[in-house]
């Protein structure tokens, strides 16, 4: 009976330890953020991932809203919006100073199409904000998804914000966000206005 109280010890303890491990990565990102150091900020984010998974919600996001179009005839009519579009303006959007404001501000602005700012398109909880002011919410808000998977909710008036981590060699990177519903549906919308060649035309 000792032996077994002494497992399940350390077991907590060794579970409470990893976890501890993932928020410190997701603490050192958020930090990083703050500083405004971009370089920083891009060697804990897995880029490719984190644009994989925003384009996905995305397309999702515009099929949604356009039903007619999910399965456009080869030859016929209509508009639809495919992961390649949605990934050339994400590319375009997630710099790494964007990234880091992103993280550290809690929003993304966008140029329109004459290269002036428009209103701010994507707005996020501060990841940095919520660690400095919110820590215990942030701990209650977090597990994980998987063994090298750690997941950390950021609320937000559109909805809940999941920011993915996952463990690489000995760092934790950032690799997706679960947008809000909401927001997805408006960057669908801002990427069939601005992608011409990327949201293909059929029938024209």
């Amino acid at each position: 009976m000792r032996i077994f109280v002494r497992g399940a010890v350390a077991l907590v303890i060794l579970i409470a330890a990893y976890w501890g491990w993932a928020l410190a990565g997701a603490a050192q990102l958020a930090s990083a953020a703050s500083r405004g150091d971009a370089e920083a900020v891009m060697e804990r984010v897995d880029l490719q991932a984190l644009i994989r998974s925003l384009a996905s919600q995305i397309s999702r996001a515009f099929a949604d809203q356009n039903p007619q179009l999910q399965n456009p005839p080869s030859l016929g009519h209509g508009v639809f919006l495919n992961g390649a579009a949605a990934e050339m303006l994400l590319r375009a959007l997630l710099t790494p100073e964007n990234i880091a404001a992103l993280l550290s501000q809690g929003r993304v602005g966008v140029l329109n199409a004459n290269g002036k700012d428009t209103a701010t398109l994507w707005g996020m909880p501060s990841l940095g904000e919520a660690f400095d002011a919110r820590p215990l919410q942030v701990i209650m808000h977090s597990h994980f998804d998987g063994p090298r998977s750690f997941v950390v909710g950021l609320d937000s008036p559109d909805g809940r914000y999941r920011v993915h981590l996952t463990l690489s060699g000995l760092t934790w990177l950032m690799s997706g966000v679960d947008v809000p519903e909401p927001v997805t549906a408006r960057l669908a919308k801002l990427i069939a206005q601005r992608i011409g060649g990327a949201v293909n035309l059929r029938g024209d």
